[in-house]
């Protein structure tokens, strides 16, 4: 979403299975969002942090879609797999992206991922904690979307350039 949040620390726990590849949690658009009729070709990129309750390696990806008013979803792509050595308690960064050539879509489409993750060395079931939101452990997306624009800064209407700025019309 465009729209940050002040929300604390968010956490998820799910308990996984060995070598089972498990659904964590799915983050979808606000509806309205992102009212556009193509994803621009380029790079998108998760950070992700997760913890789990055991010494393993933790394997870690995102599929991305579109979803329309009718209910039709679409994957337009999946992420590279990110593995990291985990130790029991202590959160790690797991980075992943994908590339997207220019995707068509209906200014009423919304988009969504899915966030993985499964552990592959030794056996049982343990649970792994996915943290978001917060001052620290904040995971989020990298879109290919431009920033919406603000009204300051070095061309604003406030900036060096800007309509009041030193060098606009009134500077």
């Amino acid at each position: 979403s465009p729209i940050g949040t002040t929300t604390g620390q968010e956490t998820v726990i799910v308990n996984l299975t060995s070598n089972t590849r498990t659904l964590i949690a799915t983050y979808a658009t606000n509806s309205g969002v992102p009212n556009a009729t193509n994803l621009p070709s380029g790079n998108w990129a998760w950070v992700n942090h997760f913890s789990i309750a055991t010494n393993t390696d933790v394997a870690v990806d995102v599929e991305l879609y579109k979803y329309t008013i009718g209910g039709v979803s679409t994957l337009l792509g999946t992420t590279n797999i990110d593995t990291e050595s985990m130790s029991t308690g202590v959160i790690k960064e797991f980075f992943t992206d994908l590339f997207l050539g220019q995707t068509a879509l209906i200014s009423t489409d919304r988009l969504y991922c899915q966030i993985y993750a499964e552990f592959t060395t030794g056996g049982g079931n343990h649970d792994i904690t996915f943290y978001t939101e917060g001052t620290s452990n904040y995971s989020y997306a990298q879109t290919t979307f431009n920033a919406p624009s603000g009204t300051s800064g070095t061309s604003g209407l406030n900036g060096t350039s800007g309509t009041s700025g030193t060098n606009g019309t009134s500077g």
